[in-house]
């Protein structure tokens, strides 16, 4: 049986495909999202059918099991966060500017003509930017006549993030008490469990970047193909969430690559698996984009009012957006959850950007910018789970046992650590780029072993 990773993964993929086929058939309505769910149904009962049944699940088993487990405080308290954010995604209507500025009137712009076109507006953000996202919800806007639900989408990908982290740690050799540790921690994250409730884009796709580094990972070893088929799927809706996560797509391929054998074996469906991933990948928005603009990005240069609502970042160097996102990062992700010195603080960047050596990060999308609070669209993992990686990470050099990966491995835990450095940068706004430093830190972190106690959490 699937796992509820697996289901999300289809499910997605689902959404995203029927959007642009519905909108080919000019049925983006009622009777095309009906038409289309019932035929994915009819599909789900006769593949289902055919697979082997597994034993009968003993619910009481299930339960007593899931009460030991969150007797304990970690996942108690993520076991909170989950329950809080439910409630404040039902209770509490959701707002954001980038959503209610072009993410949602897109949607609705495209319900009412009954297919995805190319909307004249002044805010090219409605046509060129990724909508991932947008075809997720369009069917919630549909047939609930209300954006109030769109949040589960976010908050579905929070909940299946702790498991997630969990499996990729222990395939890259971090022992399990650790992992069990740290895939509570990571994944309650302030980027994470603020966002939860909220219909900002920016941390849904982690899921996707994790399931498909995770699956790849488990198709070298399971020797299924069905695992590599679907990573290649949730790298796909990787890259059709946001242009800025592209990138991230060669650090999942570099994961795969190893599986391509296993991905020969079975040819046909691999092409099959190959074009349906790029049906719902960033492809065809990309030509669209290419399309109406002549730029397979869609952003145009800076000049009259199209500056106003799109800035083409790019920094003077690879150099320079390495250096800024070094400062950007940190304090980012260092600044305590109440900064009353915000105001201060903003003035001293904003003077350092007129600066010679600050005229260098203007590319920079509010450079080194600090709220009073922490919010949703600007959070970071952190503070607390900064020191407590930094405390650990100097704990396991003094106490520790360190040993080393070797050949194959070892260069693939180094390009999955870039992965999630990478993703996280990438959920601050800050990189403008893909990042091409920090591979000493990134090699030493993930290549070696954690302290660990020699029992195993159940």
């Amino acid at each position: 049986m699937p796992t509820l990773v697996n289901i999300w993964i289809l499910l997605s993929a689902f959404a995203v495909g029927a959007g642009w086929l519905l909108s080919t058939a000019h049925e983006l309505n009622r009777s095309g999202y009906a038409a289309a769910f019932a035929l994915a149904a009819v599909a789900f009962v006769v593949f289902f059918t055919k697979v082997e049944r597994r034993p009968r699940m003993e619910w009481h088993r299930v339960l007593s099991k899931a009460r030991r487990r969150f007797r304990r405080p970690a996942p108690c308290l993520f076991l909170v966060l989950v329950c809080l954010s439910l409630a404040a995604g039902f209770l509490y209507a959701p707002a954001d500017a980038d959503s209610n500025a072009y993410r949602i009137p897109r949607v609705l712009h495209w319900l009412g003509a009954g297919q995805w076109h190319w909307i004249s507006t002044m805010d090219i953000r409605m046509n060129i930017s990724g909508c991932g996202f947008e075809w997720l919800s369009a069917p919630a806007i549909l047939f609930t006549d209300s954006f109030r639900f769109i949040f589960v989408i976010n908050w579905i990908s929070f909940l299946l993030m702790p498991g997630l982290i969990f499996s990729v740690f222990v395939r890259l050799q971090v022992p399990p008490r650790v992992a069990w540790w740290w895939m509570w921690l990571l994944a309650s994250g302030w980027c994470y469990a603020m966002q939860a409730s909220s219909i900002i884009n920016d941390s849904f796709a982690t899921v996707y970047a994790l399931a498909s580094v995770d699956l790849a990972l488990r198709a070298r070893t399971s020797g299924k193909i069905t695992d590599a088929w679907l990573s290649l799927i949730a790298a796909a809706l990787l890259t059709g969430a946001k242009q800025t996560i592209v990138p991230l797509a060669l650090v999942c391929a570099v994961a795969i690559l190893p599986c391509l054998n296993l991905l020969r074996a079975r040819p046909l469906g691999s092409i099959v698996i190959l074009i349906g991933a790029l049906f719902v990948s960033a492809g065809p928005l990309f030509f669209f984009n290419r399309q109406h603009t002549g730029l397979w990005l869609g952003v145009p240069p800076n000049s009259g009012t199209q500056a106003m609502f799109w800035a083409r970042c790019e920094p003077d160097s690879p150099l320079w957006g390495i250096v800024g996102n070094a400062f950007c990062i940190p304090a980012q992700n260092l600044a305590p959850p109440i900064f009353p010195w915000a105001g201060r603080w903003n003035e001293m960047m904003k003077h350092f950007l007129q600066t010679p050596f600050g005229s260098h990060f203007n590319s920079f999308e509010d450079f080194g910018r600090l709220g009073r609070a922490v919010t949703a669209g600007d959070a970071g993992l952190g503070l607390a789970i900064w020191l407590l990686a930094f405390i650990s990470i100097l704990g396991a050099r003094r106490f520790g046992k360190f040993s080393t990966l070797s050949g194959e491995d070892h260069f693939c835990a180094c390009c999955v650590g870039l992965h999630f450095w990478s993703c996280w940068c990438l959920w601050q706004k800050l990189v403008r780029m893909p990042m091409r430093g920090n591979w000493r830190l990134i090699m030493c972190f993930f290549s070696r072993r954690c302290w660990s106690p020699p029992d195993s959490p159940a």
